[in-house]
């Protein structure tokens, strides 16, 4: 099976995800940052019981946090990225990558079809994925895709 194929056909739904962090948007960023550190995750999800209502992650506190002094008692909500693209449960992972690259993010929310939070998929992990179930394809890559070699490596 090729690459494009197994993008084309496999749902999120059966990647092996681990279970998003979630935070409410009164949680203080000083407490969402130390989750973060001790979670060892790079994003979490600020949530209204299972209605999600935005996403935080590194680049936030690089872009937001960093560039002021910001007060570690603020609420989470001043920071959040609010209203973050979303894809469902039974998308393709050729969806969520395509989702990813339009909305320029590399964390991606996941919602039943509640429209409530059922997950998170990250780049790292649809990676994971592919190298999981396709590693002869993925290691036998050319550095560039299109590149053709005319003569064999080595001596």
């Amino acid at each position: 099976m090729s690459v494009e194929t197994t993008f084309q056909f496999d749902k999120i739904r059966y990647l092996d995800l681990p279970a998003p962090v979630c935070v409410d948007k009164e949680s203080s960023t000083g407490s969402v940052v130390e989750k973060m550190k001790s979670a060892r995750v790079n994003c979490v999800l600020v949530c209204e019981g299972k209605k999600l209502l935005g996403i935080f992650t590194t680049r936030d506190i690089l872009n937001k946090i960093i560039e002021e002094t910001v007060d570690p008692q603020r609420p989470i909500s001043d920071f959040m990225s609010s209203s973050p693209a979303v894809i469902g449960m039974d998308a393709s992972i050729a969806e969520a990558i395509r989702t990813m690259d339009n909305s320029r993010v590399r964390h991606l929310p996941l919602l039943d079809e509640n429209g409530e939070v059922a997950g998170l998929i990250s780049v790292d992990r649809i990676v994971r994925y592919l190298v999981e179930h396709l590693p002869m394809e993925v290691y036998n890559l050319p550095p560039h895709l299109q590149q053709k070699m005319t003569s064999a490596e080595g001596a």
